[in-house]
């Protein structure tokens, strides 16, 4: 994880600027302007939610945990997409597999990020159980 800091305002754990996925252990939560957020769980699994907030528009697989296949960060300003990170100040796409009974991969995009929390251990084991997982089941 390249944990480059934020200041530290309120005496908690500092924000994270940027959260290399293969290095990054925990649960994060991404905020960007937006009510929606997404919650990466990287513990042994590699696991995605978008937690749909008030006014957002509603997607497939919204409020569910699905298996994180890959994450980009997209630089508005010099249209350069980093593979593996997000970053503050970018556009991550979260590229996931709902389930075994799904025939294809989903993405999404995220708006701009505006913080990335890494949550502490009460907050990441209540969100865990906050959210089901999509599709369950045996091979489609």
């Amino acid at each position: 994880m390249d944990d480059t800091p934020d200041d530290n305002r309120g005496g908690t754990a500092p924000a994270l600027l940027t959260l290399t996925i293969t290095q990054a252990s925990g649960m994060y939560r991404i905020s960007s302007a937006g009510t929606t957020k997404y919650y990466l769980d990287l513990g042994s699994e590699h696991l995605v939610v978008r937690a749909c907030g008030a006014g957002s528009g509603r997607f497939p697989f919204d409020n569910e945990w699905s298996t994180l296949l890959s994450v980009s960060s997209y630089n508005l300003s010099t249209r350069h997409l980093d593979h593996g990170t997000i970053r503050v100040g970018e556009r991550p796409r979260y590229t996931f597999d709902p389930g075994p009974t799904w025939p294809d991969h989903e993405w999404r995009w995220q708006r701009i990020v505006e913080s990335i929390e890494l949550l502490p251990p009460h907050e990441a084991a209540t969100t865990r159980t906050q959210f089901p997982r999509a599709l369950q089941g045996g091979p489609a």
